[in-house]
């Protein structure tokens, strides 16, 4: 048995490699690291929010001020996040549609993904 798969030199046992990644497992993925991502920035906002909001205020407005993080990152980072945020709100969307068992045909994805590419892509020209 296991002759046959050396021959054709194909793998006993399947594996990503194989398989091409379609559309909205590639899309199902994003969705998953979009999450995390904002789980990740809403956790350390508001453990940010804590530490300002704590009794030594002044004491932490001034380290916060001596910092002086860049103006670019803090746009990069307003922009992941609004990115992020969006994609996740987009592809949730999506997904809550399926969920209710409309849009399943391929040339609906085909649509939605066109649609969902070019929504994140005026995002990022108008942010």
């Amino acid at each position: 048995m296991f002759i046959k798969f050396k021959i054709s030199n194909r793998p006993i046992a399947p594996h990503l490699l194989v398989y091409t990644p379609q559309l909205s497992s590639l899309f199902s993925i994003w969705h998953r690291i979009s999450g995390v991502g904002l789980a990740f920035f809403f956790t350390t906002f508001l453990i940010f929010i804590r530490i300002i909001l704590s009794s030594n205020f002044a004491c932490n407005l001034l380290t916060l001020i001596s910092f002086e993080i860049s103006q670019w990152i803090i746009i990069y980072f307003n922009l992941f996040i609004l990115l992020f945020l969006f994609y996740h709100l987009f592809n949730g969307t999506r997904h809550i549609i399926w969920d209710f068992g409309f849009l399943l045909d391929i040339k609906y994805l085909s649509k939605f993904s066109l649609f969902l590419l070019v929504s994140l892509s005026l995002i990022l020209i108008f942010q």
